[in-house]
């Protein structure tokens, strides 16, 4: 169960990210009244309470599950907000960039083959 809690705690993180970056995208204009538009848009709200979701799901985790464990696990945020932001905004992913990818996917694998 604790494990389940940490996926829903990464998972609401990588909410947050994204919809943080939705709001950003949400302003135009002058600089001042896109920043305004972007943190009075209904994503900045969203990202801003899924975010805290996370951070209270996180807290709990912290309780149950080491944090040598726990915290590497957080990298998958850097794995899947880069391949949703491809998907939804069509933001690059060069070679190099999938090879960190790759890198942070076979770190995350080896803590966790580390703990058995």
């Amino acid at each position: 169960m604790p494990y389940a809690l940490l996926v829903v705690a990464i998972a609401f993180n990588m909410a947050g990210q994204v919809l943080l970056k939705r709001a950003a995208m949400s302003g135009a204009g002058p600089e001042a009244a896109a920043v305004v538009k972007a943190y009075l848009s209904p994503y900045f709200f969203l990202g801003v309470g899924s975010l805290g979701v996370s951070m209270l799901l996180w807290v709990n985790v912290l309780r149950k599950v080491p944090l040598t464990i726990a915290h590497p696990a957080t990298a998958v945020v850097f794995v899947f907000v880069p391949i949703l932001a491809h998907f939804l905004w069509g933001e690059p992913l060069p070679p190099l960039r999938l090879l960190g990818i790759a890198v942070i996917v076979a770190g995350v694998y080896l803590v966790f083959r580390g703990t058995a």
